[in-house]
């Protein structure tokens, strides 16, 4: 009887395990989707919530309903990390984060009061980018301060 023979991946292709820690490279890249998918999240109920609250509440009620999904993806996926050790100071440490997300969206949400854009393609558009904006510096607390392997 002759064994069957099992083909593998390439070390170079394969996906680290959960707990090792993944290139910075994937990093980026798992950050960019779960950020693109929490960004879609965080503007439906914005727009939504928008016209009822106003600006800056529908801002902070949209940044809450999606922060902890942000940071738990993350610590998952981005930074490959799991189990309950230390994670409830990373996910304090997330919502702090959040903070820096809360302040870059209001401080543009006042910009464009301050400039009387109050709708349109514009006005998104500034959103996202405030949202990217703080993706970045969130990218760069959470590599850095909340998920930095001691």
């Amino acid at each position: 009887m002759t064994a069957l023979a099992i083909p593998t991946a390439q070390p170079s292709r394969q996906r680290p395990a959960i707990g090792a820690v993944p290139s910075q490279r994937r990093q980026l890249v798992s950050f960019a989707v779960i950020g693109t998918v929490t960004t879609v999240a965080y503007l439906l109920p914005y727009a939504v919530l928008q016209p009822l609250t106003g600006d800056q509440i529908a801002n902070a009620i949209a940044l809450v309903l999606t922060v902890d999904a942000n940071t738990v993806a993350n610590r998952r996926f981005s930074f490959g990390l799991s189990g309950t050790e230390h994670a409830a100071r990373q996910r304090a440490q997330g919502w702090v984060a959040f903070g820096v997300s809360l302040a870059a969206t209001s401080a543009s949400l006042a910009v464009l009061d301050s400039r009387g854009v109050s709708s349109g393609p514009t006005y998104l558009a500034v959103l996202v980018a405030a949202n990217l904006a703080s993706g970045i510096l969130h990218f760069t607390l959470l590599r850095s301060w909340a998920f930095a392997r001691r």
